[in-house]
């Protein structure tokens, strides 16, 4: 069956702008606006609770590192030994204070050694609020 009978070459063309030609702005934009994920997806309640939360985050009177290291937190991309064992950086990632569980994220928060000093310092421990469902 004949498709066309020009024959025209093949070309690459960049569907997520008007141009058809790719760049690192509409890249971004891509990646920013969800790409093709639904408009209904980006307006759920749980998106809505993860903007309304950077938000405050970003408006918080604090140093712009705890800004970095709570956003860096939110998105797992601390150097936890199972992030660095992932990225073939770490021989084991069992956690080097308790040496119990895999060091992730969520076990820093809640290691027996982490909530140990917490709790000495006085400082209420807020128990799995920060689950994997809001961490996008």
């Amino acid at each position: 069956m004949l498709i066309s009978s020009s024959n025209p070459d093949d070309t690459i063309i960049w569907r997520h702008d008007r141009s058809g030609c790719y760049s690192v702005k509409s890249g971004y934009r891509l990646l920013a606006h969800g790409g093709d994920l639904q408009v209904s997806v980006l307006n759920t309640p749980v998106a809505d609770q993860v903007r309304r939360l950077y938000s405050a985050l970003w408006s918080l009177p604090i140093p712009s590192k705890l800004e970095v290291m709570f956003w860096r937190f939110s998105k797992n991309y601390l150097p936890t030994k199972v992030n660095l064992y992932n990225r073939r950086f770490a021989i084991t990632t069992n956690c080097s204070l308790c040496a119990v569980d895999l060091e992730t994220v969520d076990h820093i928060m809640f290691c027996s050694f982490t909530t140990n000093i917490l709790s000495q310092l006085g400082i209420p421990i807020i128990l799995p609020l920060l689950e994997q469902s809001w961490i996008m």
